[in-house]
């Protein structure tokens, strides 16, 4: 069997490609191909798994495990899920583990028939002109005529994104914020395998990857979030507090208007359960680096451009007992609407082949 090493420069990713956590362990700069038989094939979120053999130099069998993007991301991409399935003789290419022997992010795969599979959006064919993936998402055209909101109250996605964010990855921190940043033990286990929920602020981080939608119901906000299938409530009531209020991993939040601008102030952010990945909510999704406390308070402003047809997003987060001074990223995110995109299910749920 063929195995092919290949020394790129480092690849041109999107701040928002990382908003996977485990990703962060491959390495981007070297591409693995290579000739292997598929034997089970995982579409689940948060990232679909593959296992497959290779034959070494020396004529043995090598089992490799892998995983590739999300679920949602494909089907949007047309990729359907019996693309690949066990027991198929492919050729794979993709980024190695910096951690783990014999695992890999699969990029794409080649199927007998000349089709290569791109599981990974944004990337390009390696082999054939004939391929599933990797493009802009694709829409329904039904859809399309028949999505006609009003204001802000629609499914965003983004466009733009501040990747000046030195104030996020680097924030000025407290010492007992350092000594939590130094004990702290990275997870062991393939995250691929949870589907762990995420808190605030990172919950809106990932809208690089993943849609929302914000609606109106009743007196109060909702804002839906794709990625696992979060809900967030934004109070709009005059006299709404957080007084008595549990803590949870996405907080309390109370907005109110200040001309076009939807400003929302949140507290209460605390996980009830001691999860392995997540054990408390951290500023930055990707690293898992910086704690958060009890009394952390997060204010988002959501500017609404009528003309443009897009929403900017402003963040700002303070903690006295973490963070030195705040972190203020103005112009995070900038949301754009596509006509007919909606926010899907965020299945994850094993569908082994």
């Amino acid at each position: 069997m063929r195995f092919v090493f290949v020394i790129l420069g480092l690849l041109s990713l999107s701040t928002a490609t990382f908003s996977h956590h485990s990703i962060l362990e491959y390495d981007r700069e070297v591409v693995l191909e290579m000739d292997a038989i598929v034997t089970r094939v995982q579409w689940s979120n948060p990232h679909i798994l593959l296992t497959f053999e290779t034959e070494n130099a020396d004529g043995e069998v090598d089992i490799w495990e892998s995983h590739s993007t999300d679920l949602n991301s494909l089907d949007r991409r047309g990729v359907p899920r019996n693309a690949i399935t066990a027991g198929t003789q492919v050729t794979l290419a993709g980024n190695p583990s910096t951690r783990r022997e014999r695992h890999m992010f699969v990029t794409n795969v080649l199927m007998p028939d000349g089709l290569e599979v791109l599981l990974q959006p944004g990337t390009q064919s390696r082999w054939s002109a004939r391929y599933e993936g990797g493009g802009d998402w694709i829409i329904d055209e039904s859809k399309v005529l028949a999505d006609q909101p009003e204001g802000m109250y629609r499914v965003w996605r983004v466009v733009e994104r501040n990747t000046d964010t030195e104030a996020l990855s680097n924030p000025a921190l407290t010492e007992t914020a350092r000594t939590s940043v130094e004990s702290f033990i990275s997870f062991r286990d393939d995250p691929a395998q949870y589907c762990a929920p995420v808190g605030m602020p990172g919950a809106m981080m990932a809208t690089g990857i993943h849609p929302f939608e914000l609606s109106q119901q009743g007196d109060d906000i909702h804002l839906r979030l794709e990625l696992y299938d979060s809900e967030r409530v934004i109070h709009m009531v005059p006299d709404a507090s957080d007084e008595g209020q549990p803590l949870s991993d996405l907080g309390y939040s109370v907005g109110r208007w200040e001309g076009e601008t939807l400003v929302v102030t949140t507290t209460r952010i605390g996980y009830p359960f001691n999860n392995i990945f997540f054990p408390r909510p951290r500023f930055d999704g990707a690293t898992l680096s910086v704690p958060q406390s009890e009394k952390s308070v997060i204010v988002e402003r959501f500017t609404f451009d009528d003309a443009a047809t897009q929403l900017t997003y402003d963040l700002s987060v303070s903690d006295p007992v973490n963070l030195a001074e705040p972190i203020s990223i103005e112009r995070f995110f900038v949301w754009g609407w596509l006509p007919g995109l909606e926010v899907q299910r965020f299945d994850c749920e094993a569908d082994a082949k």
